[in-house]
């Protein structure tokens, strides 16, 4: 398993550096928001995960289109987030356990 808080870090400068020299809306920084959207899921900060996703959908929609690959691979982790939160509430009872997502 790797080092996530140092790749966290790298992350974050990496991404402060793209929106100073980029802007907010600029491809590679959404592919930066993915990654750390990735890397707080694997933590399992799902919550999190999901807030970053978010933050990139938007920006690949605007700039690459509804079509586009890396829009599907966005919906396709925000699909595993919704069907991990299940998973992981179930012992809990599902019928009574709050979603964060919603």
């Amino acid at each position: 398993m790797g080092n996530h808080q140092q790749a966290k870090e790298y992350y974050e400068r990496a991404l402060s550096i793209q929106l100073e020299k980029l802007g907010e809306e600029h491809t590679e920084v959404a592919d930066t928001l993915h990654n750390l959207g990735i890397l707080h899921k694997a933590v399992g900060n799902h919550q999190l995960g999901k807030e970053y996703y978010e933050r990139v959908l938007p920006i690949q929609l605007e700039k690459l289109g509804p079509e586009h690959t890396d829009v599907a691979r966005t919906l396709h982790n925000l699909g595993n987030l919704h069907r991990q939160w299940v998973t992981i509430s179930r012992p809990r009872s599902i019928t009574n356990a709050p979603c964060p997502f919603n």
